[in-house]
């Protein structure tokens, strides 16, 4: 399921999905057609996450090759309750930020937010491009809300929710 909004040009570009965790295994969140630039992606816990949801991370699939976009290391995200916070925060060598709302919280990074922006380029041969979430353990049940600001870079460029 997914739900896009673009009803003001403050939201232009900003295109939201939900995820509901099913186990161990990968996901597809985007869609990407040509090249974009990603100038932020995260996720807001809608459904505390089942125990034993360990190792999420983010990552570029082909059905060929996945690229990692957060470090596949990722953090233990296990019983995450309702309003906690994912998102990819530094360069592709550092894990997923996950910030439980167990308690009150803040997320901030040192560095420039620059440091979250990446390009995505698809396969050639118009071969389908996700970014999609991978997650280890058999915890089956959880929701996320994802959003993705984005922009184009290429003429036939787009990211769409799948």
């Amino acid at each position: 399921m997914s739900d896009v909004k673009s009803s003001s040009a403050l939201y232009k570009n900003i295109v939201e999905v939900y995820q509901t965790i099913g186990g161990a295994g990968s996901v597809n969140l985007y869609q990407i057609t040509g090249i974009v630039k990603v100038h932020y992606i995260y996720g807001i816990v809608e459904v505390q996450i089942a125990a034993d949801v360990t190792g999420a991370f983010l990552e570029l699939d082909d059905a060929g090759a996945t690229v990692d976009l957060t470090l596949a290391a990722g953090p233990d995200i296990s019983a995450a309750p309702t309003g906690s916070y994912l998102g990819k925060v530094n360069v592709t060598g550092t894990a997923l930020s996950y910030v439980s709302a167990a308690t009150a919280n803040i997320s901030e990074q040192a560095l420039s937010p620059a440091l979250a922006e990446f390009v995505v380029i698809q396969k050639t041969g118009g071969v389908a491009t996700y970014i999609r979430m991978t997650n280890a353990g058999a915890g089956a049940t959880g929701k996320i809300h994802w959003y993705c600001k984005w922009e184009k870079m290429s003429r036939d460029a787009s990211l769409v929710a799948v």
